[in-house]
This record gives structure tokens, sequence and C-alpha cells, in this order.
């Protein structure tokens, strides 16, 4: 339920950090 959510919500997260160019 919400551990699926978050799963995802952090896996969106990292792909975005490791996309933009920081």
């Amino acid at each position: 339920m919400l551990t699926s959510k978050s799963e995802i919500e952090i896996s969106t997260e990292d792909e975005i950090e490791r996309v933009a160019p920081q």
C-alpha cells in the first residue's frame, strides 16, 4: 500500500537525480 507508493516515488526521484546534471 503505502510502501508501494513510496517505492515508486523514490524510484522516480532517483531517476530524475541521475538524469539531472548537478
